[in-house]
């Protein structure tokens, strides 16, 4: 089965409620809620990625657009089922290898090498940027 990729220069992502996106200046994932913010000060956990291309405060659901600071190729696979899926609240985080098609959230205690960093939720499938080798 071949899997879809994507080649990616922007990104859509939930902006964190109360957090005030000004275009052109630094945009952070969470790799604990997968949520976009603006402004890392007390945040141990953010990932910056680029640059808001659009200003706003947000919600927690609207979604922004960054500018990638590079393009990045993501490939999609399917995902676990529950409870291991792959939510919105997973993004930006670590996902494992189930089987030859399929990611997921568990690591099962260890056994299950690393797909890389989950980063979008399309069309059925979770896209992954893999790590470098």
């Amino acid at each position: 089965m071949r899997q879809r990729f994507k080649t990616l220069k922007t990104l859509r992502v939930a902006l964190a409620s109360g957090e005030s996106a000004v275009t052109g200046r630094r945009a952070h994932v969470s790799t604990d809620d997968g949520l976009c913010y603006a402004d890392p000060d007390g945040h141990t956990d953010l990932l910056p990625i680029g640059r808001f291309m659009e200003s706003f405060t947000g919600n927690g659901n609207r979604t922004t657009v960054i500018d990638l600071f590079e393009e990045i190729v993501a490939h999609g696979w399917q995902n676990a089922a529950a409870p291991n899926a792959v939510q919105a609240a997973d993004l930006f985080q670590e996902v494992f290898l189930l089987d030859g098609t399929t990611v997921s959230t568990s690591d099962a205690e260890g056994t299950r090498s690393s797909a890389g960093r989950a980063i979008l939720l399309e069309d059925g499938l979770v896209y992954v940027r893999a790590p470098r080798f």
